[in-house]
């Protein structure tokens, strides 16, 4: 028995993180059984526990956010943009047997202008979602 109380004596913490190395800030018993008290009692105000937008939201977070929703608005953009052209593309091999390389360079050309068209709009509004939460958050408390 005392080796499983050595193990789980080594592994206590009092903060919660994850794999990203995003982590909790500590805080003590006495502090907790405030918070719960206060949420029991519907009186929580994160910023009287120094929780406050500004300083939950960091720029990593932000910029991880902000490239995600980029990356899968372009991906999006593209095959929605694409999917017409590669049917004409098939549509005309199939009717005369061989492949018209302008259509395919007309292809490529709006698949990289939809990509980077999809990826600025993921970003810019992901970029302002986050910040609008941000207000609300300050204004909300």
């Amino acid at each position: 028995m005392s080796k499983a109380y050595a193990e789980t004596e080594a592994k206590l913490t009092d903060r919660i993180s994850n794999d990203e190395g995003i982590q909790s800030k500590s805080a003590s018993r006495k502090e907790l059984e405030t918070i719960a008290k206060e949420s029991k009692e519907q009186k929580f105000k994160a910023e009287d526990h120094g929780v406050i937008a500004d300083c939950a939201i960091k720029p990593e977070y932000l910029l991880k956010q902000v490239l995600k929703a980029g990356y899968t608005t372009a991906a999006i953009t593209v095959a929605v943009q694409l999917a017409p052209e590669i049917y004409k593309a098939i549509d005309y091999l199939i009717k005369h047997g061989e492949i018209d390389l302008g259509q395919i360079k007309r292809m490529g050309e709006k698949g990289i202008s939809a990509g980077a068209e999809g990826f600025l709009r993921g970003t810019v509004s992901s970029s302002l979602l986050i910040m609008c939460e941000k207000k609300v958050r300050l204004v909300k408390y």
